[in-house]
This record gives C-alpha cells, structure tokens and sequence, in this order.
C-alpha cells in the first residue's frame, strides 16, 4: 500500500472522529480524553501505513524502478537421440534373379529329353547335369558372362578364364590361363564322361595325333643316336685309333723315307678324324631340326585336339545355387518352343514390413531370354519388393534397417533396404517402391 494510501485512510479516520466530538464535546473532560485517544490511534496508524508503503512494492513497481541487467549468454540443456517413426508394409517375396535356359545350339532337329535331372522346386549347384537334349547337355557352372561362341582348343578370352575357374573349383585341377589348352580339354573330357557322354571333337582326330607322337618319338630317337655317334661311335672310335697308329709311327721312323711316310699317314687320319667329327655334327644338327619340325607337327596337333564346347552345353549361371522353377522332367518328351508347364509349388501370399527407421541388386547375365527357354532357374536368396505410402516415401533411404515378418514361416529376420530405380529422376514425386534383401534365409519354394 502506498503512503498517500496511508494517509488518506487516516484522514477520513480524522474527519469521522471530529465529527463525532462535536456530537459528544458537551460531555467535558471525559470526552476530550477520549478524542485524544483517537487521534493517537490514528497517528499510530498513520505511521504504520507509511512504514508498510515504503517496505512493500507492487510488481509492477518493482519492475518500473529495476535496472536492465548486464548482457549475458542465455543457455539451455540440449537431448541427443534418434528421431523415428515406425512403418509398417506388405509386400511379396520374389526371386533374387532368374535364368532361362534353351537347348545348347549343338542341338539340330527334333529336341528330346535324353537325361532328366533335378525335379521343380530341388536346388541346383554348380558341376550339375540340368538336362540332356538329343544326348548334348546342359551342365551348370557359376559365372556372370554369357556363353556367346563356340568354345575351342587354342582359343583365349575371359570366358576361358571363367571356364576354367569352374573346371577348378569342381576339383578338375586346371590353371586359370585364359587359353583353351590340353589340360582344359583332358578336364572337359572327364567333366562329360562323369555324366556318361561324350563331348563333340575337333577335326583333329585321336588317330592323327597317335602317328605324330609316333614322328616326335623317332626324332627323338635319331637326336640320340645322333648325339652318341658323335661322343662315343664306332666310326670315331676307329678314326681316333687309326690316329694313335700313324702317332706312334712318327715317334718310331728311324729313317728319312719311314719318317716321310709316317708324317703322310698321322696328317691323312688328322684329316679323316675332322672331317668325321664334322660329319657326325652334321648328322647330329639334322636330327635336331626333324625333331623340331616334329615337336611343332605334333604341337600344334595337340593344340587344335579336344573338346569343343557349343554354346548351351555349358551354362554360366550368376544365381547358383538355384532353385529349379520350371524343367522337362519326363524322359522322351520333345521339348517345344515354351518352357514346360511344371511349375514350383508354394508361394508366399505376403511378409509384413516393419522399420524402427524404414536394396538388391538383381543379378543378371548368364542363360539365355529367347523364347524357347525348356527350364528357368531362379535364386535361392529371395527378395521382397514393397511400396509405402506417398507421403512416407521421404522416409526410405538405401542400406536402412528392417524387420521382416514372414508370415507363411511365423519367421522373423532382418534385412536392408534398396531403393528402386525410377527412371532419370524428372519426376518430382519421391520414389515408394524399394526392395528388401534378407539377411537371413527365407524358403526359396514360398516366391509366388
């Protein structure tokens, strides 16, 4: 309360005890007594009202005479942690990647199964007879470049590289040279002869072969022979004796004629000795070359033997080990123009997608996309492919963390997103569709 507060309280007091001592002032002594009272009362309460104004203020007084304070860093605590939001999807479980085999092109005329393998929904691997069609095969290997030639002895390139690779891997003990050599051709033999069949050969045949191992052998036989007549032969044996004589002869002349003679005798067998030696080195430089010249008939015959491998026999798969989605499984049967209408069983209606914070490449190559495709193999990783709503689509990055929950299997595993492609990206519209790859195995038979 203010002092004027005060004191205006004290004055109406003032005014109310005059007017009352007026009415009682004919009382005398006793009366007056009693008005000063009153007024030392008020004056008590006049004081007290001044002391509590000067003591106490109002906010909005206080706030009026206080000064502005020195400026100074205004802080707060700061928290740190993840922000997320929690999606949840569907989405259907697919193969990881696909390949579609055709009859291998060896292959001419009517088309029938000679060898069946494994049924729809087994899983294949690498070094496995999938089909045999007119009695040429369809073996798997692992590799991501297509078959696109005619494999050969001597021939050279990447895909004799991968060939190669495989032939090792099965245990066949090839060296990764890039070229077609004879230790290929001896690996592909025994690769066909597992399966009881036969590879197609070159036009060097095994006969040919045999008769000019039979000419390198002789010209080695020659160099040998060659070689000993020139260190230790008969011929040079005698030449060095008929030597030692007409030496020992010169030693021994006592006259002038057995002297003349005995020097015409030791120079004719010096004579007779060079000339053999250069003989015998003749002899011996001839059958080097006929050697050489039969190594090389014999090399280069050996090099264009072997296996030829068309293109079809052998199938270089990137999905290996695969599950076998459709196959000519019935023996005899001619293969059409369409794969075969078996087809695995199982699929998997959905799998529920969920994301404390919400890719896959799809692998390619290898078989073929023609239309006459007699069995389609399909990975055994399978992937789930989804879409959230539009306006969660901001939410989606590529390698982030999720939860799957398969439903047919009561299976939960994690997983990672990928983001699909959408184009050249004009599109001002985030992308909703994204793809999952499991971290762990789901059945392969549930892709529908």
């Amino acid at each position: 309360m203010s002092n004027f507060a005060g004191l205006f309280w004290g004055g109406v007091m003032l005014r109310r005890i005059r007017k009352s001592s007026q009415r009682i002032e004919p009382e005398g002594a006793r009366s007056k007594t009693r008005l000063l009272g009153a007024l030392a009362v008020l004056l008590v309460l006049a004081l007290i009202s001044f002391f509590v104004g000067t003591r106490f203020q109002s906010p909005r007084q206080a706030a009026s005479k206080a000064s502005e304070p020195n400026a100074s860093w205004i802080t707060a605590g700061v928290g740190y942690g993840v922000m997320t939001e929690r999606i949840v999807t569907r989405g259907q479980l697919a193969a990881e990647g696909s390949v579609k085999i055709n009859a291998p092109s060896s292959v001419s005329g009517t088309q029938v199964v000679t060898k069946t393998g494994p049924k729809v929904g087994a899983t294949v691997k690498e070094g496995e007879l999938l089909l045999a069609i007119s009695g040429r095969p369809i073996i798997l290997c692992a590799g991501q470049l297509p078959t696109y030639r005619l494999m050969q002895p001597s021939d050279t390139g990447d895909d004799i590289k991968q060939l190669q690779n495989c032939l090792r891997r099965l245990g066949y003990g090839t060296t990764v040279t890039g070229k077609f050599d004879l230790p290929t051709s001896i690996a592909l033999l025994q690769l066909y002869e597992k399966f009881g069949l036969q590879t197609i050969r070159t036009q060097v045949t095994d006969a040919q072969i045999a008769q000019s191992k039979k000419s390198l052998d002789s010209a080695t036989r020659a160099v040998d022979d060659a070689v000993s007549a020139q260190t230790d032969g008969i011929q040079l044996r005698q030449a060095k004796r008929q030597l030692d004589v007409a030496t020992e002869k010169k030693r021994t002349a006592q006259s002038d004629v057995e002297k003349k003679l005995a020097d015409d005798q030791l120079l004719a067998a010096q004579e007779s000795l060079t000339s053999l030696n250069q003989s015998l080195q003749q002899s011996v430089d001839r059958a080097h070359e006929q050697q050489q010249t039969a190594e090389s008939s014999y090399t280069e015959l050996l090099s264009k033997w072997g296996p030829t491998i068309p293109v079809g026999e052998i199938i270089f798969a990137p999905v290996l080990p695969a599950v076998v989605q459709t196959t000519e499984s019935i023996l005899g049967a001619v293969v059409s123009n369409s794969t075969s209408s078996a087809t695995s069983s199982g699929s998997l209606p959905s799998s529920a997608l969920s994301s404390p914070s919400i890719s896959s490449s799809l692998l390619g190559g290898g078989g073929s996309t023609g239309t006459n495709a007699i069995a389609v193999l399909s990975s055994t990783k399978p992937l789930i492919k989804a879409t959230v709503p539009i306006e969660k689509a901001r939410y989606l990055k590529s390698g982030l963390a999720v939860t799957i929950s398969v439903e047919a299997t009561n299976q939960t595993v994690n997983g990672k997103i990928q983001l699909n492609d959408v184009g050249d990206g004009a599109s001002p519209l985030p992308n909703n569709q994204f793809t999952v790859i499991p971290d762990a195995e789901i059945p392969a038979a549930l892709i529908g």
